[in-house]
């Protein structure tokens, strides 16, 4: 759907902007259906950070992930500034300027993830993930191998839903665009 909304914008463009083409084929989106969020379990989340051969970094990380409901990237484009993390808007995936609370643990994890990066040889997307790697060989291990690192940030978010029941504050802490699409945690 997402390529078939780009190919009619496209099309769109072709129209109206340079006159390339006289109309426009109807485009119809394919219905699927809608996905609930997946989400890790308190047990899930002990089961994660009790396993023995996973790193004390990874874990550190993961935790740091699911309480901030940062995007994998994120941590290591933002800046730290006293108890709060910034993410400009360009280096925000929907361009809005975001402020996360930290706790004082992870401005030491997220210290270690940049410093990670800074000696590591492979390039930015290949180093940062990697996380997403280590994840996903740690949910095969606790039996949730269908899980995936974006479900830390669905963790987060349905977690703070039940906790503040107030969809509009998960929305902005998530950096959301609109609330519609962070309406499927309060579900």
């Amino acid at each position: 759907n997402m390529i078939l909304s780009r190919l009619r914008s496209l099309l769109y463009w072709c129209r109206d902007v340079k006159e390339i083409i006289a109309s426009v084929p109807k485009i119809m989106l394919i219905k699927i259906p809608e996905k609930t969020p997946a989400y890790l379990t308190e047990a899930d989340l002990s089961a994660l950070l009790s396993l023995n051969w996973l790193d004390i970094h990874y874990k550190e990380a993961f935790k740091m992930y699911w309480e901030t409901g940062m995007r994998l990237r994120e941590a290591f484009h933002g800046k730290t500034d006293g108890d709060w993390f910034v993410i400009s808007s360009s280096a925000s995936k929907t361009g809005l300027y975001r402020e996360i609370k930290l706790k004082e643990y992870h401005k030491n994890i997220l210290l270690g993830l940049k410093r990670r990066l800074e000696i590591s040889n492979a390039s930015f997307r290949t180093a940062t993930g990697h996380y997403s790697k280590v994840f996903k060989k740690a949910v095969k291990a606790i039996g949730r191998g269908e899980l995936h690192f974006h479900n830390l940030r669905d963790t987060f978010a349905i977690m703070r839903y039940l906790e503040t029941r107030d969809i509009y504050q998960v929305s902005k802490e998530l950096g959301h665009t609109t609330v519609k699409v962070t309406e499927k945690y309060a579900r």
